[in-house]
């Protein structure tokens, strides 16, 4: 092997270097909070809020395949995947995320009620990820099988009191029904 001139050198690590800020530019990155406005923050907010209505009914519908045996391995991941998106968008929703384009929360209302939400979650994620996982105890059948509607009606109650503080401007009432 040849050793590199000083020349070389020189510009090779200037062609690398242009090659790095170049690739870095046109990467995607994450959001600052700085960058979300509040229109951006109500929109995702209602978004997220309105994901979680569904993805409450992903996770118990998912955990009750694996309970029946069906294609276990594939709901066992959907399950995980669900309860992860779940769990995110939670936390996001009431501390903010600028990666999801949510604020952190103010208003004590909704608060209140994202910390119910956690409550029930506390238990009923728990249980849904031992049922995905194929431990098909008792126990954590009955919390999931008990805690799914209720925590699918605290978090409509939490959507509507969203929608109700942040979608008065550009947001249907109607769509939250759906």
């Amino acid at each position: 092997m040849q050793p590199i001139s000083g020349a070389v050198r020189l510009v090779l690590v200037a062609g690398i270097s242009f090659a790095c800020f170049l690739a870095g530019s046109f990467c995607p990155r994450a959001a600052q909070a700085s960058e979300v406005t509040p229109e951006v923050d109500s929109a995702n907010r209602i978004n997220y809020a309105g994901r979680q209505r569904m993805l409450t009914q992903q996770i118990a519908r998912n955990a009750c395949f694996v309970m029946a045996g069906i294609d276990p391995d594939r709901y066992e991941g959907k399950t995980k995947t669900a309860a992860l998106q779940f769990e995110t968008s939670l936390i996001g929703l009431r501390a903010g995320n600028a990666n999801l384009g949510l604020l952190p929360e103010q208003d004590q209302g909704v608060l209140e009620s994202l910390v119910a939400v956690e409550g029930l979650w506390t238990t009923f994620g728990p249980a849904a990820r031992q049922i995905a996982a194929g431990d098909l105890h008792s126990v954590p059948m009955r919390q999931m099988i008990e805690l799914n509607m209720i925590t699918l009606a605290r978090i409509s109650e939490t959507l509507q009191r969203i929608v109700s503080l942040h979608g008065r401007q550009a947001f249907d009432k109607d769509l939250a029904r759906t």
